[in-house]
C-alpha cells in the first residue's frame, strides 16, 4: 500500500506508536539527565569534601574552578575567587614566586611540586601542579592542589632542633662516638673523633677502619665488630690502640649492636674513651717496678760477689732477666787507647759489639756515642730513638737489626774513678723516662 493511500486509522496508529517512542526517548533522556546530575553532584561532593585546596586554572593562571576548601581557606565568596590569579590570592603579589611549581609546569609540561611558606598566614603548604593539554598538545588548563603541611614542618623543625642538640651534646663529649653499618662502614661520627684524626666528619662516611689505620690495628677492630654483630651482644671494655694525628693512642671501647624493626643487627654504635695517660702511668709503674727489682738484686750481687768479672756478668743477667731488657753489657775503658772493651754481655747481642768498636775518644764518631759520652761526662746518656738519633749513626743499622729501639749508658765508677759504663738496650722506643734516668 502506498504512503498516500493509508487509511485514517493507520495514520492514527502510527502517530500513537511515534508518541510512545517519543515518550520513551523523553523518559530515557530524563534518566540520563538524572544520572548525569547524580554524577555531577557526586563529583562536586567529592570535590568539596577534599581537605586539600583543589583548583582548575587556565593557561594564564586564573582560577576557573575551586573547591569548598579553597573558599574556606581564602575566606572569600566563590564568585570573587573565579577569574583571579592564584598568586594574587595566595601570595598577594602580581607575579608567581620564583619557586612556584606552576611556572615550572608550564615550562616542562610535566607534573611539578614544591613546599612553600605563606608568611601572612604563618603556614607551610605542599603545592602540586598537573598540566592538561588539548588535542594539539597545547597547555590549556592546570590542576592545582595545595595541602597544609604546617604540622609536619613544625615536627620536622622540632626533630631537627633535637638532632642538633643531641649532636651538640655528643660533639661536646671527650669520648669518641661512632656508628657503623654491618659492613663496617662509618655512618656517623662525633667531632671528638674527627679532631683526633684531623679529618672532616663527612670524610669518614663510607670509610672503614682499613682506610684509617694500619692493617694490624684495623683487623683487630674488625674482629671485635664481627663478634658483636654475630653474638648480638655488646662487647665492653675493649683495650685497644689507634693511630691518631698525634700518634698512637690507647682507648677503652664499648661496642653495642643496633637492630632494625625485625630484630636483625644492622650495625653498631661505639664509645671509645682515651686512656693513654692511664696506660702510660701503668707502664711507668711496671717499668719502675722492674728497675727497682734490678737495683735491689744488683746491690745484693755486689755484697755477695767479690770478683769483678763474675759481678759484671751477674749484673748484666739481672738487667736482662729481671729488667726484661733486650741486651746489656759492661765495658771497661782502656786509659791508653780509650777503646771500651766489653767485659760482660747478656741477652740478644748476636755479634753487635764485634761489628763496630766503641770508644771514649771524642775525636772519632765511635767515641761520640752514648758510651763515650757517659764516660766523658761521668754521668749517663739516654738514646730514646735509636732509629733517628744522629749520635747512633755508626751503630744504627746493626742495632735496628737486633731489635734495639732505645738505649742508655751509665758511667761505672770505682773509688771515685770512672772505669767504664753499664749499657742497657730496650726493644721499646722512648723506654727511658725521667723516673728511669733517676
Amino acid at each position: 500500500m502506498k504512503e498516500g493511500n493509508k487509511t485514517k486509522k493507520q495514520l492514527i496508529d502510527e502517530l500513537a506508536e511515534l508518541r510512545k517512542q517519543i515518550n520513551k526517548l523523553e523518559s530515557n533522556h530524563k534518566k540520563v539527565e538524572k544520572k548525569l546530575k547524580a554524577a555531577s553532584d557526586e563529583w562536586r561532593t567529592t570535590f568539596d569534601s577534599a581537605s586539600e585546596l583543589i583548583m582548575l586554572l587556565d593557561s594564564k593562571m586564573k582560577i576557573i574552578k575551586a573547591n569548598l576548601a579553597t573558599v574556606k581557606f581564602l575566606n572569600m565568596p566563590f564568585n570573587e575567587i573565579i577569574g583571579k590569579t592564584c598568586f594574587k590570592l595566595f601570595h598577594g603579589t602580581d607575579k608567581p614566586p620564583d619557586i612556584c611549581p606552576l611556572v615550572k609546569s608550564q615550562k616542562t609540561k610535566q607534573y611539578e611540586k614544591a613546599e612553600l611558606y605563606l608568611p601572612e598566614k604563618d603556614i607551610w603548604i605542599f603545592v602540586s601542579t598537573d598540566p592538561i593539554f588539548d588535542d594539539k598538545g597545547n597547555l590549556t588548563k592546570t590542576v592545582h592542589i595545595m595541602k597544609d603541611i604546617t604540622k609536619r614542618k613544625r615536627l620536622e623543625e622540632i626533630l631537627k632542633k633535637e638532632q642538633q642538640e643531641l649532636k651538640l651534646i655528643i660533639d661536646s663529649s671527650p669520648i669518641i662516638v661512632f656508628y657503623k653499618d654491618k659492613e663496617g662502614k662509618f655512618v656517623r661520627i662525633n667531632e671528638t673523633f674527627a679532631k683526633a684524626l684531623k679529618m672532616p666528619e663527612e670524610e669518614f662516611v663510607g670509610k672503614t677502619v682499613f682506610d684509617l689505620y694500619s692493617a694490624k690495628i684495623a683487623q683487630g677492630m674488625t674482629d671485635d665488630d664481627q663478634e658483636v654483630l654475630k653474638s648480638r651482644r655488646p662487647k665492653l671494655n675493649i683495650i685497644e690502640q689507634y693511630e691518631s694525628a698525634s700518634g698512637i693512642r690507647w682507648v677503652q671501647t664499648d661496642k653495642i649492636p643496633i637492630y632494625d624493626n625485625n630484630g636483625n643487627p644492622v650495625g653498631l654504635i661505639g664509645f671509645a674513651q682515651d686512656i693513654t695517660e692511664r696506660k702510660q702511668a701503668e707502664e711507668r709503674i711496671i717499668r719502675l717496678s722492674r728497675l727497682y727489682s734490678v737495683l735491689s738484686k744488683v746491690n745484693e750481687a755486689i755484697v755477695r760477689i767479690r770478683e769483678s768479672e763474675k759481678l759484671f756478668h751477674e749484673a748484666c743477667r739481672i738487667i736482662v732477666e729481671d729488667g726484661m731488657f733486650r741486651m746489656a753489657w759492661i765495658g771497661v775503658v782502656d786509659p791508653d787507647t780509650l777503646l771500651v772493651k766489653p767485659m760482660a754481655i747478656y741477652g740478644h747481642e748476636d755479634g753487635y759489639l764485634k761489628e763496630k768498636h766503641v770508644s771514649a775518644d771524642e775525636s772519632i764518631p765511635e767515641g761520640r756515642g752514648p758510651t763515650g759520652t757517659a764516660i766523658r761526662s761521668g754521668g749517663y746518656y739516654i738514646c730514646n730513638d735509636i732509629e733517628n738519633d744522629p749520635i747512633m749513626l755508626p751503630w744504627r743499622d746493626e742495632a735496628l737489626k737486633r731489635g734495639y729501639r732505645s738505649s742508655a749508658a751509665f758511667a761505672l765508677k770505682t773509688r771515685g774513678r770512672i772505669i767504664g759504663t753499664i749499657n742497657v738496650y730496650s726493644s721499646e722506643a722512648y723506654f727511658f723516662q725521667e723516673e728511669e734516668e733517676e
